[in-house]
């Protein structure tokens, strides 16, 4: 049987994780297999919604299902939090941040239901009016109340109400942030729609698939993610638990989860939602520039260091105005410089800029260069197209020192073409990493294996290894059967090793490793693996009209005319 090292409160850097979403299901399409998993190894998870849920129902149906699902993924009530602000209102929320907005049923400030009373009456003194800017009030506070080594929260998606979350917790990560120095929480951003609600329905081949994009859900041929500033290949990958990875569609607690949400008809994506791996995105909170002092020739310099790599006042558009999320330099200014100064000498080894997007057959709409400048009186010119690591996305650039240097100050001097909205949206400065891996997981044909069947027809998959930071080769090694083995030479004898047994494959050391049992398989385990397919289909039949007669049931909370 497969086994690993991988703990989630090693992972996590600790025992408690807040996971911020906007609906009440979002929590199991961004993370549903992470919370099972780490509910079970004992690790607090603290759930926060963002909205009541309550466009076309009344906020007490989906209550109750939150209360259905929280017993299935043995969530205690009193871990849950439910912020209270309107459902489907981000595009009003964030055109106009102070202003108050009433939603259809008549409602302008937060509350509860069902017997719960919302987060801000229960924790802040009272309801809060719906404006953006309370969201990112409430947002902080419960943030701050906490602390979670980690946070984990929804991206940059197609819904209004996801990209209203996805600003808000980073504007509100940012403002805890600078107030609490020693607090660098682990900060994990996910989509719900394009990687799951929507994903591909791949859960009937013949081995259990990994996470992927359904690219019909991404706004823009040219982007990598519906996050412009987040790159596909730079997701973390993270093994799902045994439960939800059981062969069993109908028991897994993923698509029981999901069953819970019976008004959104959730249990439908199940299919798509159980997969291989869980996939986030790392926002590091340990930006020197978040605790410097930044200072420019002109321009809105708020904008530098917000932690907002991306923002955006209409969500109508599906590249955001560059004025929106970042510094400008203004026309008249000779200068066009960003300082950042630090209150000490400080160590830096990784330097990471974001400007505006912008097409990368259109560079009349970027920066024309930039040149880096240090305390020490190092110069580093950078041209428009300078993109050593990411050439189909030149807008997001990086830049790393041989050796580390110790400064006072760095600075950036932009040119900007007259007319043109280019500037820089965020810097970041890093100190040496000294990150170690927490968890390997081996890889067969890039889906997360954990045991591997080569069924009749197949070939035999190719091996490699994925983790979640660089690992040093001489320490982690390749063994078959308990023999080391360099790693060139297992596709040359695999075909001879598993012909007539199965056999164990490990990655790792005394302490970080992973194994698998790999296995030729035969007629009967292609039979028995197709019955089971059929089996899970016709489970799945048979259960749709329970979940059917709860969505009737709940037809009854919906609101007139929707």
């Amino acid at each position: 049987m497969s086994s690993s090292s991988f703990k989630y409160r090693e992972f996590f850097n600790g025992d408690t994780v807040m996971v911020i979403v906007p609906h009440e299901d979002d929590e199991i399409n961004v993370a549903g297999a992470t919370i099972y998993g780490a509910v079970k190894e004992g690790l607090q998870i603290i759930l926060v919604y963002v909205t009541n849920g309550d466009f076309q129902y009344k906020a007490d149906i989906r209550y109750k299902e939150v209360k259905r699902m929280a017993s299935i993924m043995s969530l205690p009530m009193e871990n849950i939090h439910f912020l209270g602000f309107p459902d489907n209102s981000g595009k009003e929320l964030l055109a106009t941040r102070d202003r108050v907005f009433i939603n259809h049923a008549g409602f302008s400030e937060t509350h509860g239901s069902y017997g719960i009373i919302d987060y801000p009456t229960q924790y802040m003194g009272g309801p809060l009016s719906y404006t953006y800017n309370n969201l990112v009030l409430a947002i902080k506070d419960i943030i701050g109340r906490f602390k979670p080594s980690t946070i984990i929260a929804i991206d940059e998606d197609v819904h209004v109400d996801h990209q209203l979350t996805s600003i808000a917790v980073e504007e509100s990560i940012c403002k805890v942030v600078k107030e609490n120095s020693n607090y660098t929480p682990k900060v994990l951003k996910s989509f719900a729609y394009d990687t799951d609600f929507e994903s591909i329905n791949d859960y009937y081949a013949m081995h259990l698939q990994s996470t992927v994009q359904n690219r019909a859900w991404i706004v823009a041929d040219f982007l990598s993610t519906n996050n412009p500033m987040l790159l596909w290949e730079d997701r973390i990958r993270i093994p799902v638990p045994p439960d939800c990875r059981s062969l069993s569609l109908v028991g897994n607690p993923i698509f029981r989860a999901l069953g819970a949400h019976m008004s959104q008809s959730s249990y439908k994506h199940g299919p798509k939602l159980i997969n291989g791996d869980q996939i986030f995105w790392q926002r590091r909170t340990d930006n020197l520039v978040l605790h410097a002092t930044v200072t420019a020739t002109s321009g809105n310099i708020s904008k530098i260091n917000d932690f907002l790599r991306y923002d955006s006042y209409d969500v109508t558009k599906k590249i955001a105005n560059p004025e929106d999320y970042t510094w400008i330099p203004d026309d008249t200014d000779q200068e066009s410089t960003v300082t950042i100064r630090f209150d000490e000498p400080t160590e830096i080894k990784y330097i990471n800029w974001f400007e505006n997007v912008w097409f990368s057959n259109d560079i009349g709409q970027a920066l024309q260069g930039t040149t880096i400048k240090t305390s020490t009186g190092l110069e580093i010119n950078i041209p428009p197209y300078y993109y050593p690591h990411f050439e189909a996305f030149p807008y997001i650039k990086q830049y790393v020192f041989e050796q580390p240097i110790t400064i006072d100050w760095i600075s950036f001097t932009v040119m900007k073409p007259k007319g043109v909205m280019a500037g820089i949206s965020e810097i970041e400065i890093y100190p040496p990493n000294n990150q170690f891996p927490t968890y390997c997981h081996i890889v067969c044909n890039e889906q997360f294996a954990y045991d591997w069947v080569v069924y009749p027809g197949e070939r035999l998959p190719s091996i490699s290894v994925y983790c979640d930071s660089v690992m040093d080769n001489k320490d982690f090694t390749f063994s078959i059967d308990g023999k080391n083995i360099d790693y060139k030479l297992i596709t040359e004898i695999l075909p001879t090793l598993i012909k007539n047994k199965s056999i164990i494959i490990r990655y790792g050391n005394y302490q970080i490793y992973h194994e698998i049992v790999l296995k030729q398989g035969n007629h009967w385990d292609y039979i028995i693996r197709k019955c089971i397919n059929i089996y899970n289909k016709i489970s799945y039949f048979l259960h749709k009209s329970k979940y059917r007669i709860g969505f009737n049931l709940a037809q009854k909370y919906r609101y007139k005319g929707f």
